[in-house]
């Protein structure tokens, strides 16, 4: 019996659990961040802050690290006072 089409899909659905896992952590890294979320859009880069929407959310990194992500759109001048 052919066993290549049984591990496809359980490989398939061991990649589209992990996907759906990701939960990002204040202090990860911008670029572990940007390789782990499908859709984000760059929304602004003010200085060492950047701004970007997925999901229905902003996160924003302050210095290549996540600092904040809010539900609303927020000016760099308040994540930076923030931290």
């Amino acid at each position: 019996m052919n066993k290549l089409p049984r591990l496809l899909l359980c490989g398939f659905l061991l990649l589209s659990v992990t996907a759906c896992t990701f939960v990002p952590k204040t202090g990860m890294r911008e670029r572990r961040w940007l390789k782990n979320t499908i859709g984000s859009d760059l929304v602004y880069i003010e200085g060492d802050v950047k701004a970007y929407r997925s999901s229905g959310s902003y996160y924003y990194f302050k210095g290549g690290r996540l600092a904040v992500v809010t539900p609303n759109l927020l000016s760099a001048d308040k994540i930076t006072a923030g931290q």
